[in-house]
């Protein structure tokens, strides 16, 4: 096995050791780790007991993916990344199951797939920045 396949394997696990709530597949952890506004939704989800609303995730995510805080983050920052959560983002997390958004109750909360995906995205930060934890907002 080529040492690729080896760093995959421990990321993904194998076949047998993946449940249906967790189906990623390569192709689905890129989409993950390539984008930072989907990096930060899943940080955000991470720390939420409850759904989010769709305008308090598209503050949070301006606010890391800007490093400002709240109060100055512009109207314009806020709407940008709103819409682009809103039309691009929000739906492929949601295709692969990272994230469910009921969008009557405007609510964004963990879908079936998502312990899995931030694993794999705590590995590939761990593996690539050196960094054992993505949940504090430090990445050392």
């Amino acid at each position: 096995m080529t040492v690729v396949g080896t760093l995959v394997d421990g990321l993904l696990g194998t076949e047998t050791d993946r449940t249906p709530e967790t189906p990623l597949k390569i192709d689905d952890v890129s989409l993950i780790v390539d984008n930072e506004r989907r990096r930060l939704t899943l940080h955000a989800l991470e720390r939420a007991d409850e759904p989010i609303p769709l305008g308090d995730l598209a503050e949070i995510v301006a606010m890391g993916e800007l490093e400002k805080p709240p109060a100055q983050v512009s109207g314009k920052e806020r709407k940008a990344t709103y819409i682009a959560l809103y039309q691009t983002h929000l739906p492929r997390l949601e295709r692969i199951d990272i994230v469910a958004y009921d969008r009557m109750a405007d609510g964004i909360e963990k879908g079936t797939a998502f312990a899995h995906a931030h694993r794999i995205l705590e590995a590939v930060y761990t593996e690539v920045e050196g960094t054992e934890q993505i949940d504090g907002g430090e990445r050392r």
